[in-house]
């Protein structure tokens, strides 16, 4: 029997959450096997987007290609002894 919703599969609309979960990993996985060994296919990855109006905005994209960067931190000591670690700081990208 034809399905009386054209476009639409009422199954997979029932069981989408588990489809689409599937499917995101399955497609990171093909996608890491075609990187180059500095990029890495990573899911659930937040990217937060800020205008020059301070607009904020956080995208979760399905997959999302990275580099693989080791962050670089700085020790010091200071003049009473104390130490101080410096952790890496965001990328900020200009578009």
């Amino acid at each position: 029997m034809k399905s009386p919703f054209p476009g639409m599969d009422p199954y997979l609309e029932a069981h989408w959450g588990d489809i689409h979960q599937r499917m995101v990993l399955y497609a990171a996985d093909q996608l890491q096997g075609q990187l180059p060994s500095d990029l890495r296919a990573r899911v659930e990855e937040r990217v937060l987007l800020q205008s020059r109006d301070e607009i904020l905005r956080t995208l979760v994209p399905d997959v999302q290609i990275s580099e693989r960067v080791v962050p670089v931190r700085s020790i010091s000591t200071q003049f009473d002894g104390s130490i101080v670690i410096e952790a890496a700081r965001p990328v900020t990208i200009e578009f």
